[in-house]
């Protein structure tokens, strides 16, 4: 675990994140086609969109750590 900031303790988070989180594909992709870039190859840049949005706070369950060394 990285260490913390001063004057703050680490946090753990606990979860079901099956339940806590949601993943949403959007549908399709983009295709962008660059000829020109890479003779005589034609390169393609192909993206996609996703999102994520947070359903059930309940499932969610923070832990501050404290610790002396």
């Amino acid at each position: 675990m990285p260490p913390a900031p001063n004057n703050q303790l680490p946090v753990i988070a606990m979860a079901d994140f099956k339940q806590a989180y949601k993943i949403v594909d959007n549908r399709g992709m983009r295709i962008l086609r660059d000829p020109y870039t890479n003779k005589p190859y034609v390169r393609f840049f192909v993206t996609k969109r996703v999102g994520g949005e947070v359903v059930n706070t309940s499932a969610i369950k923070l832990l501050k750590v404290a610790s002396k060394y």
